[in-house]
């Protein structure tokens, strides 16, 4: 029941967990893999702050890095009673013996996909990989798993590619969702020429994306409503962070989001405390008002809240549940 009142009530339903730092691609797009990762919490830890957030209505934790899988404990992570975990991964690591694992397990997993073309593939993500991530994405496809969606950050160097790889995700059976490269905000975000788009040109692609979507992921239509208006400068209304979502770095510290530092130790004290922080808060509404970004995180169900009755009188003809949609926003 809590999730149901933190969404009425406007308090954290996400966590977006960095479980490492360590990563094994190199994105041009990304600052996270330059940072240590050597302060990572123990499990024991892990279940002290998990059972924190799920006392406070978080119902999902999106598992992120770095590169999750490179974690010795990942699979130990991911079974936490505390949460209803998502996998986020570059898919390198997403072999036969782990497809089987999240399988048997019931996890949702999300598998980063910018490209279909090998050079490209190095030139965003740092590495020559495109190869074993095609081939692991296939594997899984092969065993008819539908919690699985593939994720496209849309950027000068791809933006003619994303209905490539819309087309490539929903012939087999995967969800799809796409956002814009976001930089020069925080942290996480690296500036790069080579992938810094104008915004025309993008609300060309999420204009042609939200009307595709509308017959068949009526949600996924109305997130590209929501990047449209934001590529056009317009106003979203107030930022999820500390609202609907946290970010839980490696070490247990609550973060407002991705790129704000962090100013908690959740092992130590309590999220109630967290969310209401008043300075915090003021950083997250100065940070919306001069340097607006759309992270799915931070966005996503502030752009289901206000159109949730739209929503619900909207007929999804693409047979997968309310529920099921909202399940696999990114």
């Amino acid at each position: 029941m809590l999730p149901a009142i933190n969404f009425i009530a406007k308090r954290p339903i996400v966590c977006v967990f960095e479980v490492t730092r360590n990563c094994n691609s190199r994105c041009g797009m990304c600052h996270i893999w330059e940072r240590k990762s050597n302060t990572e919490m123990k499990i024991e830890e892990m279940k002290t702050v998990f059972s924190k957030l799920k006392a406070a209505g978080v119902y999902e934790v999106y598992v992120q890095g770095g590169e999750p899988l490179l974690h010795p404990e990942i699979k130990k992570i991911l079974l936490n009673e505390g949460f209803e975990p998502r996998l986020i991964t570059n898919g390198i690591l997403l072999n036969e013996s782990f497809q089987d694992f999240i399988i048997d397990e019931g996890i949702g997993v999300t598998v980063s996909l910018d490209t279909m073309k090998r050079e490209r593939y190095s030139k965003i993500r740092g590495i020559d990989a495109l190869e074993k991530v095609i081939s692991n994405i296939d594997s899984l496809s092969n065993k008819n798993y539908g919690n699985v969606s593939l994720h496209c950050t849309v950027s000068e160097i791809n933006k003619d590619e994303v209905f490539e790889i819309r087309d490539f995700a929903k012939s087999r059976g995967f969800f799809f969702s796409a956002l814009p490269y976001i930089s020069n905000i925080g942290f996480a975000g690296k500036a790069n020429e080579k992938l810094i788009y104008k915004n025309r040109e993008l609300i060309d692609v999420f204009g042609k994306l939200m009307e595709a979507e509308k017959g068949c992921d009526y949600i996924a239509s109305l997130l590209y409503s929501d990047v449209v208006d934001y590529l056009s400068g317009k106003d979203l209304g107030p930022c999820d962070a500390l609202c609907y979502s946290v970010y839980l770095t490696q070490e247990g510290l609550i973060a407002p989001c991705i790129e704000k530092t962090a100013f908690m130790d959740l092992k130590k004290g309590h999220m109630h405390d967290a969310i209401n922080d008043r300075e915090q808060k003021n950083i997250v509404k100065n940070c919306h008002e001069k340097t607006p970004c759309y992270y799915g995180c931070t966005r996503g169900i502030h752009a289901i809240r206000k159109n949730m009755l739209r929503i619900i009188g909207s007929p999804l003809k693409s047979g997968k549940s309310l529920a099921g949609q909202i399940k696999l926003r990114k």
